[in-house]
């Protein structure tokens, strides 16, 4: 009985993870701006 419970408890969390609708951040063009820049200067370019 155990792959049993293994396979339900498997279920449940797949299902609970694919309604949470998780998806990336949206970065705005000042951030990817500030972003690049800082980029740049971490590896000296």
């Amino acid at each position: 009985n155990k792959w049993f419970t293994r396979l339900a408890v498997a279920a449940a969390v797949v299902h609970t993870i694919a309604g949470l609708k998780l998806h990336y951040p949206v970065v705005g063009a000042a951030a990817r701006r500030e972003l690049a820049a800082a980029r740049a200067r971490l590896t000296g370019e």
